[in-house]
């Protein structure tokens, strides 16, 4: 057996690892998944309802001079709450803050 043949070996191995690597962080990231969602499902009025609960607070102590980010904060909370829900958002990821 030449060296060439050798690194080939070498090469399949590491690719084949490679595969089962991929697998297995498949695997975790759709368990992982689920468990958010799941916790979504469980605590997410929660979630949000302590938000809006701050951003009154907030609202209530500057007298409403900043209601409009406030408002744009549980509107966020919402949106990210809900795409975390299971049956919601299609897999995709919570909105990005503007």
């Amino acid at each position: 057996m030449g060296i060439f043949d050798k690194a080939k070996d070498v090469a399949e191995d590491a690719g084949d690892r490679a595969k089962d690597v991929g697998e297995k962080a498949g695997e975790l990231a759709g368990k992982a998944k689920e468990a958010i969602s799941a916790l979504a499902d469980e605590h997410g009025d929660k979630v949000t309802g302590a938000v809006n609960k701050g951003t009154d607070y907030v609202d209530a102590k500057t007298g409403g001079r900043i209601v409009n980010v406030t408002d744009k904060v549980d509107d966020l909370t919402e949106k990210a709450v809900g795409a975390l829900k299971s049956g919601k958002g299609g897999g995709t990821a919570p909105p990005a803050a503007t």
